[in-house]
């Protein structure tokens, strides 16, 4: 559950980034509504704790910010 999710979100800030021409410099923001399961999950990814991420989760609504370079 844990991989896939990951490759879930990276594909939707790959997506957006790549609709949009972003270059990493500029922050990339995304939201995706998760299963319950998906929630948990999220928690256990330590990933998403580095600089370069941040991120909400209200309900099962998970708004998370990519940038590159800070």
């Amino acid at each position: 559950m844990k991989n896939l999710l990951i490759e879930r979100i990276e594909n939707k800030i790959e997506e957006k980034a790549m609709k949009y021409g972003l270059m990493g410099t500029e922050p990339v923001t995304v939201i995706l509504e998760l299963t319950n399961e998906e929630r948990e999950s999220f928690y256990t990814i330590e990933k998403y704790d580095e600089i370069n991420y941040s991120w909400d989760l209200e309900g099962n609504e998970l708004t998370i910010t990519y940038q590159e370079e800070v």
